[in-house]
């Protein structure tokens, strides 16, 4: 889930918090998605995703896309922007070895909107610039104990 929060809570501040989400089975297709709003005094951030897996014998396929839209209408923290938004496009290909077992490797691409300049796991530093894209690769084992 991606998130921006860079708003700071006082005390005595009241934060609103809702969420939905879901899934459904097909068989062939596992569609899940969920959408979730935050709200502070002086800003608002709403976040949301889709996904799908789909299954191939052992191997399965997950593809995804999230995005999180920040808005500040107070004051705002030096050097943070009052209007942001981020994606994430991301895929991952998985063979299950076993039923605890599994190889996996994922691709991500997260763009940063406006004026934003957030990076992907292991790609600190590498993006300076505000509004440049990160992109990430991975490759692992997963085993459920």
């Amino acid at each position: 889930m991606l998130a921006l929060s860079s708003t700071v809570a006082f005390a005595g501040d009241k934060q609103k918090t809702w969420n939905v989400g879901g899934s459904w089975d097909f068989g062939f297709l596992k569609i899940l998605g969920y959408y979730n709003e935050d709200k502070l005094p002086d800003s608002k951030e709403k976040n949301y995703s889709v996904s799908g897996v789909m299954p191939f014998g052992q191997a399965e396929i997950h593809v995804g896309y999230d995005r999180s839209k920040l808005s500040i209408d107070g004051p705002v923290i030096t050097g943070t922007p009052d209007n942001s938004s981020v994606e994430q496009f991301k895929v991952t290909l998985q063979y299950n070895v076993s039923k605890r077992t599994a190889l996996y490797t994922t691709g991500s691409l997260l763009r940063n909107k406006d004026d934003t300049r957030l990076t992907l796991p292991g790609a600190a530093g590498l993006n300076n610039s505000l509004g440049d894209d990160s992109k990430g690769f991975e490759i692992g084992l997963r085993h459920f104990f």
